[in-house]
């Protein structure tokens, strides 16, 4: 009987649990930073819930991180590979913008997003770049900011809400 399969899936599993194990203990030192540096912003993360993204789970599956509202309660999903990929003053400022996606209610604002009517692109890019306003951390890549998008939507405007941005994108 051959278990080559078993063995490299028992592989992937531990690199997997290695990760996750390691993620756990960055998150907590970037949940430090940023109570440190934005105490009413760590306040907010310290009341969700982090769950990181499950294997082979496309509904859990975010690539970095990201915020929804599961159960009663905001849950933090996050990436192993992707918070074992940056500094802990990145993921403080990761997690300051997350925070940001909670208090300005982004969960909450397009409850129609599987409406025909709903323009997706229009949504992302408004709630981007109006949490990246507001975030003073570093952040790895390349964060959507509203530099990037005035030439195409010269009607948008620094610290707009998201809803004004929306409609003026969609």
């Amino acid at each position: 009987m051959n278990n080559t399969p078993t063995v490299a899936s028992a592989r992937i599993k531990a690199r997997y649990d290695q990760l996750v194990t390691a993620g756990k203990v960055k998150l907590s030192r970037g949940l430090d930073t940023l109570m440190r540096s934005h105490p009413f912003h760590g306040h907010i993360a310290n009341a969700w819930r982090a769950r990181p993204e499950l294997p082979n789970r496309r509904e859990l599956a975010v690539g970095t991180m990201g915020v929804c509202w599961s159960g009663g309660a905001v849950l933090l999903v996050w990436n192993p590979e992707f918070v074992n990929s940056i500094s802990e003053l990145q993921l403080a400022g990761v997690l300051l913008h997350e925070v940001h996606h909670v208090v300005l209610r982004h969960p909450f604002m397009f409850p129609d997003r599987d409406s025909p009517q709903f323009d997706g692109y229009a949504a992302i890019v408004a709630e981007e770049v109006t949490v990246n306003e507001c975030v003073t951390l570093p952040r790895p890549g390349k964060p959507l900011r509203l530099e990037q998008f005035r030439a195409r939507h010269p009607s948008l405007e620094p610290f707009e809400s998201t809803r004004e941005r929306y409609r003026k994108l969609y």
